[in-house]
């Protein structure tokens, strides 16, 4: 019997799967739109149309699968297999995607939560594959996370473990779409460096950046690579969070390895040194220069792998 696996990754846009062999490597894959507006079991019946034809293209069938693993956004109950809420997806409050998944297909199907999916892969085959503990910070619009210690998962009681976006840095500081104000997210995401450096142009300090209609996270990146003072300090702030996030972290997990992900990693080696350094000089001495961090190495790809390596390690 084939020991291929599924890796789904359920976007508010696409749903991307990709079909691995038994050593997980990946034979093919597939992108399709969610259209997530025509609702919940239409965007199941599209998922489960992805799966067969990723089996179709590789001639197999689905019941040769091992199963399938879906990363999916949101707080989960892992155990019953329900999204308990997906901010891009109203329909799915407390969904019960694996049921009516595995009813469809006849096959085992995993869920997890993208942030955690995406951990578990660098872990497994990216930044963190030689260790036996990882935090990864996923920055883009807001910061994901995910914690894995020892070769799991940390969910914690009520499955809101490794929301390390959330982690309060400054009491009295901007609110954040949680309810709580000063999150990580609110100091460390693309977001927040627009909301800075908008808020230094306001200034009326002289940037590159001053007058724009737009502003995006991307351009102001660039600017503190062309050494713009207005830009090089916003990031610099961004860096001084995000390190006293990690440092907090770090306090609390112990970890070997921190991979950063996400849209806003491809400007790591614009703020990476800075926040390597204010990390070594604020842990504990035992650990300075001991943690490494960097660049998660799969992309995109992550929580697919992540997802297909829990199922292959379940079965």
């Amino acid at each position: 019997m084939s020991r291929h696996v599924i890796g789904v990754d359920l976007g508010g846009t696409n749903v991307r799967g990709a079909l691995f062999s038994e050593n997980l490597e990946v034979r093919n894959r597939l992108k399709r739109p969610t259209h997530r507006e025509e609702g919940g079991y239409a965007v199941v019946d599209r998922l489960v149309a992805l799966v067969r034809a990723l089996c179709n293209e590789a001639g197999t069938s689905v019941s040769n699968l091992a199963g399938v693993g879906i990363a999916v956004p949101g707080p989960l109950d892992v155990t019953g297999g329900i999204i308990t809420s997906a901010p891009n997806f109203p329909d799915f409050t407390n969904f019960p995607l694996k049921r009516l998944v595995e009813e469809t297909l006849g096959i085992g199907v995993h869920l997890e939560n993208d942030a955690n999916a995406a951990a578990y892969g660098e872990f497994r085959q990216g930044s963190g594959r030689d260790a036996h503990s990882l935090i990864f910070l996923g920055l883009g619009t807001g910061v994901g996370g995910g914690i894995v210690l020892d070769g799991k998962i940390l969910r914690g009681a009520h499955g809101v473990g490794g929301e390390l976006g959330h982690i309060i840095l400054a009491a009295d500081g901007p609110p954040c779409g949680c309810g709580n104000r000063g999150c990580l997210e609110q100091w460390a995401s693309a977001t927040a460096v627009v909301r800075m450096a908008k808020e230094a142009l306001e200034s009326g300090e002289p940037s590159v950046l001053a007058g724009r209609e737009s502003l995006t996270a991307r351009e102001v990146f660039e600017a503190a690579g062309g050494s713009d003072e207005l830009a090089c300090r916003v990031v610099a702030r961004m860096a001084h969070f995000l390190g006293l996030g990690i440092v907090s972290l770090c306090h609390v997990v112990d970890p070997e390895v921190v991979a950063i992900g996400g849209g806003v990693s491809e400007s790591v080696d614009l703020f990476l040194p800075r926040v390597r350094k204010f990390v070594d000089e604020q842990v504990f001495p035992a650990a300075r220069g001991k943690i490494k961090i960097t660049r998660a190495e799969l992309g995109d790809d992550a929580g697919i792998i992540g997802v297909a390596s829990l199922v292959r390690n379940a079965g």
